[in-house]
C-alpha cells in the first residue's frame, strides 16, 4: 500500500487535508507541530479504523466461501485419544 500523495484520489486528499484543518486553531496559521500533531492523530484513527474493517472484511470473506477442506478430525470417529484402531 505504499502510494505517493500524487497517486491518491484528489477527493480523499481533500479530505485528509480539512480534517488536519479541523485540529487547527480558528484565529491564527497552524505551526508545524500542531500540523504534525493532527496528522499522527489523524493517522492512528484512520489505521485503526481500516484495520478492523479490513480484519472484518476478510473474516466474512472467509466465511462465505469456507475453507474448501474438511476441518481437523472429521475423518474418523472416536475421541481422538489412545492408538488408533484398524
Amino acid at each position: 500500500m505504499s502510494q505517493s500523495l500524487s497517486q491518491l484520489d484528489p477527493a480523499v486528499l481533500e479530505a485528509l487535508m480539512t480534517m488536519v484543518r479541523a485540529k487547527g486553531p480558528r484565529n491564527r496559521p497552524m505551526t508545524v507541530a500542531e500540523i504534525e500533531a493532527a496528522v499522527f492523530e489523524l493517522l492512528q484513527y484512520v489505521g485503526s479504523t481500516l484495520t478492523q474493517e479490513a480484519v472484518a472484511e476478510q473474516i466474512a470473506a472467509a466465511e462465505k466461501r469456507g475453507t474448501g477442506r474438511p476441518a481437523a478430525g472429521t475423518r474418523c470417529g472416536g475421541s481422538g485419544v489412545g492408538p488408533a484402531r484398524s
